[in-house]
């Protein structure tokens, strides 16, 4: 995650410094953007409840949460796509606006980092799919290995979430009109 946010942090200047010296034209940004980020939220808020019910050892539960924020990130995913075909069926080409590259740019290394987190909660929750006992959810929820892999995917998933209200920001305030 600290690479990542280097990474995104560094675009971000790089977007402020070039429109600080060139003053590259506005974008309209895609409605769905905005549709798009009230579902990451609420993805983050489901995955919250999902680990309150680990922690209180109701894994079927847990389990329930998990698969509607794994729902919740896809549906995000390809409100992203839909975004980006707006965008194309415009008619503003990546040769027209340096914006647009940039919120390209963002979007798209940002929709690699949501597919990461996806594959990553995927894996835990298949993992914990597995439990059809309580003692087997508990079993589980003591083995070191698989809490680490647990508690990365969740912090991995509120990384993204957190990223993507960043990125909205910057597309709205620098990019938008």
């Amino acid at each position: 995650m600290g690479s990542s946010t280097i990474l995104f942090v560094f675009i971000l200047a790089m977007l402020l410094a070039r429109k600080a010296t060139t003053g590259f034209g506005a974008l309209d940004i895609p409605w769905v953007f905005y549709f798009s980020t009230v579902l990451i939220a609420v993805s983050s808020a489901t995955l919250w409840v999902a680990r309150q019910h680990f922690l209180a050892e109701r894994y079927r539960q847990h389990l329930n949460w998990s698969g509607i924020t794994l729902v919740a990130g896809l549906g995000f995913m390809l409100l992203q796509i839909e975004g980006w075909l707006s965008l194309y069926r415009s008619g503003q080409t990546l040769a027209d606006s340096m914006a647009l590259a940039f919120l390209y740019l963002l979007s798209g290394l940002h929709f690699g980092h949501m597919a990461l987190a996806m594959g990553l909660l995927f894996w835990a929750v298949m993992d914990s799919s597995r439990n059809r006992t309580y003692v087997e959810g508990y079993l589980q929820s003591i083995d070191p290995a698989k809490r680490t892999r647990l508690l990365m995917a969740y912090w991995f998933w509120h990384f993204t979430d957190g990223l993507w209200l960043l990125l909205l920001m910057a597309f709205v305030f620098v990019l938008g009109r």
